[in-house]
């Protein structure tokens, strides 16, 4: 039984247009799969995926937006945990800076709302729900984005 997990952190340049960073995260989730088989989990940083031509009301979208539907098709072809970074998530009046995380079968296991946006660069609503999900045999795993590790409450919460 293995418990353990092995986790792929990107670090990568993000251009300004969203199909370059796309094909450019995809490059790395190729490389990983067929250098890395081992590899369970790939994480990329904070909006890598976003238009940063386009305003942030022009960059959201709903949870079940074309951008997530992408992240569940990779985590299936690639066969691993996919944490995509955040995206400019949409729900109702309110924009949010949304971490999703993707199972190896792409079932979104949920979305984490950033809690604390760097204020006043960042014009995106604070989240108020700490997220953990589980991996069975491995463990638990919380989600913090960029700015909210300088808040202990989140870890705490965690």
């Amino acid at each position: 039984m293995k418990n353990h997990i092995n986790i792929a952190s990107v670090q990568m340049f993000v251009a300004k247009d969203q199909k370059e960073n796309m094909k450019t995260m995809e490059g790395y989730l190729k490389h990983l799969y067929s250098v890395f088989p081992h590899i369970d989990m790939v994480v990329f940083p904070e909006l890598c995926s976003m238009d940063f031509n386009l305003g942030i009301k022009e960059n959201a979208q709903t949870s079940k937006g074309e951008l997530v539907k992408t992240f569940s098709e990779w985590a299936k072809k690639y066969k691993l945990w996919l944490i995509p970074g955040s995206i400019y998530e949409k729900s109702g009046k309110k924009i949010y800076n949304s971490c999703p995380v993707f199972s190896p079968k792409g079932l979104l296991v949920g979305i984490y709302r950033k809690r604390y946006p760097w204020s006043p660069y960042e014009k995106t609503s604070p989240g108020q729900t700490p997220f953990v999900f589980e991996i069975p045999n491995v463990g638990k795993i919380g989600i913090m984005i960029c700015y909210d590790i300088w808040f202990p409450e989140v870890s705490r919460d965690l």
